[in-house]
């Protein structure tokens, strides 16, 4: 990535398939990103963070393109994963 201002972003997804979606819209786009997946063997949610020179409205405008990518719109926090509880936001949807 370049010296421009890196932003932090986490999310849960329902799916690591809905997240995969998500990384090849962005690439496709050509948005510049970093990012980190933690999985639960307890369940098919995926938590992510992402590093990016890009701002949450790009990544929003991404996500709903997505077939299903409601909960990654719904649990989009501009916080580091640890500090993201995962909790639905309905107004993000």
């Amino acid at each position: 990535m370049s010296n421009e201002q890196i932003n932090v972003f986490s999310f849960r997804a329902e799916f690591g398939h809905d997240v995969r979606a998500l990384f090849a819209l962005l690439n496709k786009a050509g948005y510049n990103f970093v990012h980190t997946i933690q999985t639960d063997d307890r369940m098919p949610d995926v938590w992510v963070e992402v590093h990016a020179d890009f701002d949450i409205e790009a990544l929003r405008t991404q996500m709903r393109l997505v077939q299903d990518g409601h909960r990654m719109l719904q649990t989009l926090q501009p916080v580091a994963l640890a500090q993201n509880t995962g909790e639905v936001a309905w107004s993000n949807s």
